[in-house]
């Protein structure tokens, strides 16, 4: 008998997803560290725990196992919300056209402080500005 069928990304994230989440991750950064996304984690937890003999089944106990040995109770690997999970839901929800979505990711991203990249990019522009000033020309 041939073992259960799983997907291409199930057999190449899985393992990888089951070692950072020994080492301390959450579920979330453990997706992204394997490169997929957290809902099909999430997916393939609920249908291994649905039918642990099936082919997520193994996959959903040794997660299990990971939080276990982190304290962590399965039932609450997702209680806590990092601001980098809720900046992702708030994006896919603001993309999906939600205009309270957009309104909140705007106030958040706001309190961010830049990035190095656009800080820099900030820099160059304040740069030719004061030069264009002192040159007697406007920038646009």
């Amino acid at each position: 008998m041939s073992p259960p069928k799983t997907s291409e990304t199930f057999q190449r994230c899985s393992a990888e997803v089951v070692t950072a989440i020994g080492d301390g991750c959450s579920i979330a950064d453990a997706a992204r560290a394997a490169g997929c996304d957290s809902r099909t984690v999430d997916r393939w937890l609920s249908n291994g725990r649905k039918d642990p003999h099936g082919p997520y089944g193994r996959f959903a106990a040794q997660v299990e196992a990971r939080l276990k040995e982190r304290g962590m109770p399965a039932s609450e690997h997702r209680a806590v919300m990092d601001r980098s999970e809720l900046l992702e839901i708030i994006s896919k929800a603001a993309r999906a056209g939600s205009v309270a979505a957009m309104r909140l990711a705007s106030e958040l991203i706001d309190d961010e402080p830049p990035s190095p990249g656009i800080q820099r990019l900030n820099e160059i522009r304040e740069r030719r500005a004061r030069r264009l000033a002192a040159e007697g020309l406007s920038g646009e």
